[in-house]
């Protein structure tokens, strides 16, 4: 790696910010790169695309025509049942196909990963003072820490789509840890909760000087910033209908002045006791004369209204302490991030529950690519500055046998990088070709996520089960598999080909 500029870049479900890092003497200097921007795409029906905000903003008055909250398509060749659960009703399209999802807007049908290089194009242009489309831009890309292997892989596509190296993957709770990292590296135990605007993730790491690690993350997808603006949002609606009898979630621009109110009206009340939430001419009655959505929204009102949804957070944390037999008096610290985090109720609530000491990241919604940023810098050629950095897989990967079961090679909760080889003999007589499904998830096939099928050519003729493939599975740095194989008896290569 030269010495060109790695930047981070935290590409989130709803919205994607970057940084520059640089060490000055001991501290850390951070210059934003390019606007904050929404992870939003639409096309009108002439084929015009609105990407970042202005998509955004399309969300409720074009539904058919915008997408958001895809990040959680990306490399997914079926659709997810949370997702319909969560999304629900969804008026795009989108197609299950062989190679994966397809996303049908008016004429066009684009996969999320052709989707997201889009906006990533978008997003790039306004970095660096505009660079040009076709100039290369280096980056750490920070991921959620259970992102699949074909998730990976595909923002890893989408990223070279857009012109932009992905120098390295960087798991959200380390890239929060490292942000929060204190100087003098003294050994800490670090529990990381990050709420953001669709996901809510938790994280044990250990910190032994540059050396960070993974102990364990969970993670929850469809809990973030969005619902509690959901939740205000149906309070004003069913408010406005007890009052006025008008049924305002039957009319986009309605809906999209209340969403976009909830979200402002959320955040004041971070820090103010109560807001006038207020929209003039929401809707006309019967005597087509304009009416109001006028109603005081308290501080208190919120928390009751979000109670459901910070039970969910914090019940996730317990289970990830249970589950490893963390001791709570050995955390040094509990890092908050993401714009959610801010929350003093939230706040409240962790502490009380888990009586530990809490650390409200500054600025919350950027710590992410900031980590990745510092990373970014350690990255480049004859860098004074060096990171261990120690990834976890978070789901089991293996192959399908016979009764369906998963023989699980690469357990979930292993060090990346991760070498396993197995190995496996033909069947019958003369076989000269072994095909084996690949799955990533839970001890059963028909639970997981399928990788592939992974056809193993050139096989030597044999009696079954004389002759033995070695097969490798390489799970690198950032989580993304690879596979070789050889004959045992002499180490030729096998030709491996994967669908």
């Amino acid at each position: 790696m030269d010495s060109t500029p790695i930047i981070g870049i935290d590409i989130g479900s709803t919205k994607i910010v970057a940084f520059s890092a640089q060490l000055v003497g001991h501290e850390w200097s951070f210059q934003k790169q390019g606007e904050l921007c929404a992870n939003a795409y639409g096309v009108d029906e002439r084929g015009q695309e609105f990407l970042g905000e202005a998509a955004q903003q399309r969300l409720f008055l074009r539904p058919a025509l915008t997408v958001s909250h895809y990040h959680h398509l990306l490399g997914r060749k079926l659709l997810p049942v949370e997702f319909l659960r969560n999304y629900s009703p969804i008026r795009f399209g989108i197609h299950q196909t062989p190679n994966g999802l397809l996303l049908r807007l008016a004429n066009e049908e684009l996969t999320p990963t052709q989707i997201l290089s889009k906006v990533l194009l978008h997003f790039k242009q306004g970095l660096f003072n505009k660079l040009p489309p076709d100039q290369p831009l280096h980056a750490v890309a920070v991921v959620p820490s259970d992102f699949s292997h074909l998730q990976r892989q595909a923002l890893i596509e989408a990223m070279q789509l857009a012109g932009i190296h992905c120098t390295q993957l960087l798991n959200n709770p380390l890239s929060i840890a490292l942000a929060s990292k204190t100087p003098g590296g003294a050994p800490e135990l670090l529990l990381v909760c990050d709420f953001g605007g669709t996901a809510f993730e938790t994280a044990l790491i250990e910190i032994h000087g540059d050396k960070m690690e993974i102990v364990a993350c969970k993670a929850d997808h469809y809990l973030g910033g969005n619902n509690f603006n959901k939740a205000i949002a149906n309070y004003a609606m069913n408010l406005f209908y007890s009052q006025t009898g008008i049924n305002l979630s039957q009319q986009p621009l309605a809906m999209q002045r209340i969403y976009n109110l909830s979200d402002i009206s959320k955040k004041e009340l971070d820090v103010q006791p109560e807001m006038n939430f207020n929209i003039p001419f929401i809707s006309i009655d019967d005597r087509l004369l304009p009416v109001d959505l006028n109603f005081r929204l308290s501080k208190e009102m919120l928390e009751e209204l979000a109670t459901p949804l910070l039970e969910r957070a914090i019940q996730l944390v317990e289970r990830l302490l249970k589950e490893t037999h963390a001791d709570t008096q050995k955390i040094s610290r509990t890092i908050l991030a993401g714009g959610q985090a801010r929350m003093p109720a939230f706040q409240a609530l962790l502490s009380k529950r888990l009586q530990l000491p809490l650390q409200l990241a500054e600025p919350a919604t950027n710590q992410s690519a900031m980590g990745a940023a510092m990373l970014g810098y350690a990255l480049r050629e004859n860098s004074e500055v060096h990171f261990q950095l120690s990834n976890l897989t978070s789901l089991d990967i293996g192959f399908e046998k016979a009764d369906g079961s998963l023989h699980v090679v690469i357990p979930r909760s292993a060090q990346l990088p991760k070498i396993k080889e197995v190995i496996a003999t033909t069947s019958f007589d003369s076989q000269t070709e072994l095909t084996l499904r690949l799955f990533q998830g839970t001890t059963l096939s028909s639970e997981s996520e399928k990788i592939g099928e992974y056809s193993f050519a050139g096989i030597p003729p044999g009696k079954a089960g004389t002759v033995k493939i070695r097969i490798r599975f390489e799970l690198d740095a950032n989580g993304v598999l690879k596979l070789s194989a050889q004959n045992a008896a002499n180490n030729q290569a096998i030709n491996v080909s994967s669908q």
